[in-house]
């Protein structure tokens, strides 16, 4: 079996969806949206609902010239640990705002390369996310 039947089998390619970008995304922005919208439309989920987490890391060790993702490259640590604690700010925030009963369906990290967190700083930032959200069945 070739890596692309082993995809298909898994059904990665039986529907359209969009890339994860941004929440809100770009089609909502205007100069009359912020914060209290924001706040908002996260409060709106509905109680019991199952959530998708996307958690955007923008720093590569350098940049490549195929990726979409706003990233920057980085030579150190410094702004990546800064953004990692943002980060973890945002994360309560949202926590905060959702409903009770709102749990984690999935979780997907991206933007630049992920992969340039630390093992100490991937745990801080996943106990925080596992910490704050109870996960769905099958999760």
């Amino acid at each position: 079996m070739t890596h692309i039947d082993q995809l298909h089998s898994y059904g990665l390619f039986d529907a359209n969806a969009p890339r994860y970008t941004s929440y809100p995304p770009a089609n909502h922005f205007a100069a009359g949206v912020g914060a209290d919208n924001h706040a908002g439309w996260i409060a709106a989920v509905p109680t019991g609902a199952r959530v998708s987490l996307y958690l955007h890391i923008p720093f590569c060790k350098r940049l490549c010239w195929f990726c979409a993702c706003r990233t920057q490259g980085t030579k150190t640590m410094r702004p990546v640990e800064a953004y990692i604690d943002t980060l973890m700010t945002e994360i309560d925030r949202v926590r905060d705002l959702l409903p009770h009963k709102v749990s984690l369906s999935r979780l997907h990290l991206g933007g630049g390369t992920p992969t340039i967190l630390s093992p100490e700083t991937m745990t801080k930032l996943l106990t925080r996310v596992f910490d704050r959200f109870a996960t769905a069945k099958g999760f």
